[in-house]
């Protein structure tokens, strides 16, 4: 059994060595002893182009520079081309079908990207290529592109940005290298004829694709264009990559935009402040300042490009204006708040705008005089008087209104320079019940009474002096009510502006938000990412 394993294994290592020997006896025919020139196209006739297939594995996204504009990608490079000076027959070398080779020791087309960005404009990493006996190579290193990208940041963060990478042969024209995608028969209408170059929808492979963890690959397209320049006749050609990629938006949707419009809201604080506390200016700039800080977070994710303005900015742009005007607005309130004491009664259209149409508009109409009155006669405890009289109606709160009107009147002879003591008798008339009297009669005679000895006394001094004194005051409790009430319009005129303003700024802050957040294209788009490397394709990675 053991001899058995021997022979086995002599016999293999000497296939191996044997198989060893005849690859590299080709490598040394092909290479070495054949004169081969690697500067030179490899074609039979100087006149015919080589056919040169190219093509992109897409690895990995690695990252979008937006504030330098430029598109780091991993890709596999797939070129494929045939060289008439590596043929040969297998059947003289063992049946080798296939080497490979350095791809420094063959020729090479100097294809590279075109829109290059930041780094090196060919492939770095020179790894070996593959040769089949009928002369066809295959060459397919990895390389990292870093390609200059047009960004376009009117909807950031919600944004779709299309980026390019831009392939041609540098150093021959389209009559010398023939420049076509690596599946362009697949999508070709005529696969003769090379001046067909139809539209790849499919154009990067994308099997072994690591998915980004900040943008969604939407689309990988490629196209074949023929470009004609100034300086030459000859044809150009290239062969543009176009990688559509939507970003994803939860970073900056939790980081910024979150914490924006809940500054946006507390704004609203402001308005419910008091017209007359100093703090709402304070808490007004203090929002205003937050905002500011984050317009300045804005600079540094975004390019500096005058041709838009971001989304996000436009967000905070607005919501700073619109700070800054509830700041202005509550100067405004302020200052109407304080007015009274200094312009006096307000003009008669300015209260029926404010104070009488737009209160009940905005569903603050003033208290009127009845309701003030039977609030101030609420706020007086009638338990003390003796409401057992009735089971029903308060006597007292009767006599409080008569001797209210008797009030009333009394002030107003006053202002018009009326005798004051006829006009008090006049307007006068107190119930029996009320000032302590149980009969009619006895009161009845008691009236007259005092009306004969006031009417016989008209011209006494002290009594003159004791009316002139009750006038003094009542003229004095008038102008403080009157004084007061001017004061309570102006202070309640701005509260009907302050509700105003705040009406103007919710209806505003929330069409602005619902147009500048809602205007991106990518909410509404619907589009998958292209899908992820799976688990089965690792094994050929």
């Amino acid at each position: 059994m053991e001899v058995t394993w021997l022979i086995i294994a002599v016999a293999t290592l000497a296939i191996v060595t044997h198989g060893n020997h005849d690859a590299k006896r080709l490598y040394d025919d092909l290479l070495n002893k054949n004169n081969y020139n690697k500067l030179v196209r490899p074609v039979s006739n100087y006149s015919q182009p080589v056919k040169l297939k190219f093509g992109l594995k897409f690895a990995q996204l690695n990252e979008v520079d937006e504030k330098n504009e430029i598109m780091t990608t991993n890709m596999w490079v797939k070129q494929i081309w045939e060289d008439v000076f590596l043929q040969w027959n297998r059947e003289e070398y063992g049946g080798v079908d296939r080497i490979y080779v350095p791809a420094t020791s063959i020729w090479l087309p100097d294809v590279m990207l075109n829109n290059n960005g930041d780094g090196d404009y060919v492939i770095t990493i020179m790894t070996k290529a593959m040769l089949t006996y009928t002369g066809v190579i295959e060459w397919n290193p990895p390389a990292i592109f870093k390609s200059h990208c047009d960004i376009n940041v009117q909807y950031f963060p919600f944004d779709i940005q299309v980026c390019k990478l831009q392939f041609l042969p540098w150093s021959h024209d389209g009559y010398k290298v023939d420049m076509v995608h690596i599946w362009r028969d697949k999508y070709a209408t005529d696969k003769t004829n090379y001046s067909n170059n139809p539209f790849i929808p499919m154009g990067i492979d994308m099997k072994q694709f690591v998915p980004s963890q900040e943008w969604d690959v939407l689309a990988v397209t490629a196209q074949k264009n023929i470009r004609y320049y100034p300086c030459c006749k000859e044809p150009f050609p290239d062969i543009t990559f176009q990688v559509t990629i939507r970003r994803k938006t939860l970073f900056y949707s939790i980081n910024i935009i979150v914490p924006c419009v809940c500054i946006n809201l507390l704004t609203l604080t402001g308005f419910y402040v008091p017209c007359d506390c100093g703090e709402k200016i304070s808490i007004c700039i203090t929002i205003l300042l937050s905002i500011s800080m984050f317009q300045l977070l804005l600079f540094d994710l975004v390019p500096g490009t005058s041709v838009s303005v971001p989304l996000l900015g436009q967000y905070i742009l607005f919501t700073l204006f619109v700070t800054t005007g509830s700041v202005v607005c509550s100067v405004i309130v302020l200052n109407v708040n304080y007015r009274g004491s200094l312009v006096g009664t307000m003009p008669p259209r300015l209260k029926s705008i404010f104070v009488d149409n737009l209160a009940r508009i905005l569903c603050m109409p003033q208290p009127t005089a009845e309701e003030q009155e039977q609030e101030m006669e609420d706020q007086i405890d009638w338990s003390l008087a003796h409401s057992d009289l009735s089971s029903y109606v308060n006597p007292y709160k009767k006599r409080f209104r008569q001797r209210q009107s008797v009030i009333q009147e009394t002030m107003m002879h006053l202002r018009n320079g009326g005798d004051s003591k006829e006009g008090l008798l006049r307007g006068y008339k107190p119930s029996q019940s009320f000032i302590g009297f149980d009969k009619p009669n006895m009161y009845e005679n008691t009236v007259c009474e005092k009306c004969a000895r006031m009417g016989a006394n008209r011209h006494l001094p002290n009594v003159q002096k004791a009316f002139e004194g009750v006038g003094y005051i009542a003229k004095h409790h008038q102008e403080n009510d009157d004084s007061s009430k001017i004061k309570d319009d102006w202070v309640y005129m701005a509260q009907v502006v302050d509700r105003l303003l705040l009406w103007i700024y919710v209806s505003l802050s929330f069409l602005c938000t619902m147009t500048l957040l809602l205007n991106a294209p990518a909410l509404f788009d619907t589009r998958p990412g292209l899908e992820p490397r799976k688990p089965k394709d690792l094994m050929h990675f």
